[in-house]
């Protein structure tokens, strides 16, 4: 008999978002899925006002433009993140990636196009990567990159571990916290190139400006910032 056969049958696949049973595959259920609302506009990275049609950004210190698809306020979307970053639910990444997907649809003339984007997602430091065993951001950053037809740069490393910044709740400190402490590896040249910057929740938007930061340093020339939800 097939273990995932017997898998199925111990431990029988719930939906994240209300627990119901679910008899195929995948980690939401239909009515679930249906009640997340996608986003369709770029936001400043600041201040997280809408960017209208014609400009760039909202507030000029911020290296980079938001692209946010949900919300995260939503239940579902708040399951989705958790069971993924603290619960190993690796096909929440699959649900988001597909959610980035269909967000970059609808904003698709203000993004750059795949043939000129690399997209190169927030690494994790190397003590939380050995203890989720995965980089969330790297996973939904993957499955984007296939959905879009551009390729993944990994190119980002940290040069020293971080508090995490859901356990700071003060604006300065999250800045802090992760000033300087992205660097792009040796070896890699941005001049020129657009970039899809890629992580699973914007909140105060310190971790993406450093990381972006470390991106302009190495020559980028436009960078979207596009994560699965936005906090704020």
């Amino acid at each position: 008999m097939p273990l995932n056969f017997i898998l199925r049958l111990l431990f029988p696949p719930h939906c994240v978002g209300c627990a119901k049973y679910l008899s195929g595959e995948g980690v939401l259920c239909e009515t679930c899925r249906s009640s997340i609302k996608i986003d369709d506009v770029l936001r400043c990275g600041r201040c997280g006002a809408r960017l209208p049609d014609g400009k760039k950004i909202c507030h000029f210190d911020v290296p980079y433009v938001l692209g946010a698809a949900m919300d995260y306020r939503s239940p579902v979307v708040r399951e989705l993140i958790r069971s993924l970053k603290f619960n190993g639910v690796r096909g929440a990444a699959d649900i988001f990636s597909g959610l980035l997907n269909d967000y970059a649809l609808r904003v698709s003339p203000k993004l750059p196009s795949a043939e000129d984007a690399v997209v190169v997602p927030i690494p994790l430091g190397k003590q939380r990567l050995r203890e989720r065993g995965f980089n969330q951001a790297e996973l939904i950053a993957s499955g984007f990159a296939k959905h879009y037809g551009c390729r993944v740069a990994d190119v980002l490393e940290r040069q020293r571990e971080t508090k995490p910044q859901s356990e700071i709740t003060d604006h300065t400190d999250r800045e802090n916290n992760v000033r300087d402490c992205f660097v792009v590896k040796p070896g890699n040249s941005f001049s020129g190139v657009r970039v899809i910057l890629v992580d699973d929740v914007s909140t105060s938007g310190a971790t993406l400006t450093a990381a972006a930061h470390a991106l302009v340093a190495a020559g980028a020339r436009k960078i979207i910032a596009l994560t699965a939800a936005r906090a704020r």
